[in-house]
């Protein structure tokens, strides 16, 4: 029964934010960094990653394109007269299959849902402390300042934050398929937040110290000892972290540009429509 009282408060502290999102969501774009994602998105869910700008290339002025560049985004250096945005693409990517699916809308509630998913996480990680610590915690956590601020505007802080909780209460499951999945979590904060490269490492080292790979005296060593071989078992891990990670950013990669390239193939063989104006009868 305690079991049921604590999902069901879990979900009314939920309910609470879902219904903060839902009420004052801001709907658009309004502000550099937003800019930059959601139109990134919308390249995504084009196919046409780069999109020329006719004005830009008739301009008479020195460096027209970068007259042309919208906040958040700067010239092409390789498309003339196209604009390629300056923030990381994980979020975008994320929002590109909602905005194909669902509309706009489906696009700007992908934000609320990690919201969700960092609550749940953050919940999920305290009640490691005991329930009451995780309920608190998932409270504190979704009525801060920070989250309702961010939560109602396409900003990467939310889901940022989410991806590293959800890999952090996975891995401290101390089970192999639970490593596996906050890898995958990790890969996608680092892809939403390249800057925060360094909290993988964490990722990596928790598991290799639950499963034996390294102990505390390794890590230890690593810092106060001395010799060369003391680098060696995290010299490792770091390879491998490096390794895992570099392989998920390219395979989101790789599944974006052949979404990309399928949806141009679609545009390039659909059938026109006769351009012909109908005669006018006398």
């Amino acid at each position: 029964m305690r079991r049921v009282m604590a999902w069901l408060a879990l979900a009314g502290i939920c309910s609470g934010l879902v219904v903060t999102a839902a009420r004052f969501g801001s709907y658009v774009a309004g502000g550099s960094d937003s800019y930059c994602y959601v139109h990134q998105a919308e390249r995504w869910a084009s196919g046409r990653l780069l999109d020329v700008e006719p004005l830009a290339l008739d301009a008479p002025w020195p460096d027209a394109p970068r007259t042309f560049a919208p906040a958040g985004h700067t010239p092409s250096p390789t498309a003339r007269g196209a604009i390629v945005p300056i923030c990381p693409s994980g979020l975008s990517i994320l929002m590109a299959p909602a905005l194909a699916a669902g509309g706009r809308a489906a696009m700007f509630a992908v934000v609320p849902v990690f919201g969700i998913l960092l609550v749940v996480a953050t919940r999920q990680l305290g009640r490691r402390l005991g329930e009451g610590v995780g309920l608190a915690a998932a409270m504190v956590t979704a009525t801060s300042p920070v989250v309702l601020y961010q939560v109602i505007q396409p900003m990467s802080d939310v889901p940022a934050a989410a991806c590293w909780l959800l890999a952090l209460a996975l891995v401290t499951r101390a089970s192999g398929p639970a490593s596996v999945a906050a890898g995958v979590c990790g890969g996608v904060a680092i892809l939403i937040r390249p800057n925060l490269v360094p909290l993988g490492f964490v990722i990596a080292v928790v598991p290799s110290y639950e499963f034996g790979f390294i102990s505390k005296d390794d890590v230890f060593d690593a810092f106060f000892g001395s010799g060369t071989d003391r680098y060696v078992r995290l010299g490792l891990v770091t390879l491998i972290w490096a390794v895992v990670t570099a392989v998920l950013v390219q395979l989101f990669i790789e599944v974006g540009r052949a979404m990309a390239n399928r949806r141009r193939r679609q545009a390039t063989t659909r059938p026109r429509g006769d351009s012909q104006l109908p005669a006018v009868s006398s």
